[in-house]
């Protein structure tokens, strides 16, 4: 994960960190470990959807364990997305349909 060029994080500054869909928190970690290493501070992360594995703000959803979010700092999203997930044994598109995630997972 690098910083955007033309873009600076200032030492002491609190940022929000922003993505499109929360599913783990894994990139948005990613993104904040690195505004924490130039000296910013991270306030929140926010999302316009959270697949539910992790815990956001006006939810009734408890983290999951495979949220890598950490849980001292708040998730704002739009609403909570959650879907019935098959192993490849248990789907019966398996040889018809495949799309891995960004992570090729």
């Amino acid at each position: 994960m690098t910083i955007r060029r033309g873009f600076e994080v200032a030492e002491g500054e609190n940022y929000i960190i922003c993505e499109d869909i929360i599913t783990t928190g894994g990139s948005a970690l990613e993104a904040a470990k690195q505004v924490e290493a130039d000296g910013g501070n991270i306030v929140a992360y926010a999302a316009l959807a959270n697949r539910g594995f992790c815990s956001r703000v006006g939810s009734d959803l408890e983290a999951q364990d495979n949220c890598k979010l950490p849980l001292d700092k708040p998730l704002f999203a739009l609403a909570d997305f959650t879907f019935k997930m098959y192993t490849p044994d248990e789907c019966d598109f398996k040889d018809i349909a495949y799309k891995p995630g960004s992570r090729g997972n």
